[in-house]
């Protein structure tokens, strides 16, 4: 069996800082984009997504493009919400 001694305590310190940092910037990158970036913003990066196909329930419409105007789409996804509207501007957006 091969043996290491552990890090000193400030090194130990040094990467716990280093990995709740990562963890900090990895759930920032994966949030939501504001529709609108003030100029001079600069994404460095962006992350793959997920499947962009959501959960669409409804006792009546097979679609958006199905709901009458004014009807309510929930979301909590500020990008949702700004695509939702772009593309069905009859629906009323609300956070979820």
């Amino acid at each position: 069996m091969h043996c290491r001694p552990s890090p000193p305590e400030g090194a130990r310190f040094l990467l716990l800082l280093t990995a709740i940092w990562l963890v900090f910037a990895r759930h920032l990158l994966s949030q939501d984009v504001p529709t609108y970036l003030p100029e001079g913003t600069i994404l460095p990066c962006n992350l793959p997504r997920e499947d962009v196909r959501d959960v669409f329930i409804s006792p009546t419409a097979k679609d958006l493009s199905e709901l009458p105007a004014g009807a309510i789409v929930g979301s909590a996804s500020l990008r949702r919400q700004a695509q939702i509207l772009a593309k069905y501007p009859h629906l009323k957006v609300r956070r979820w």
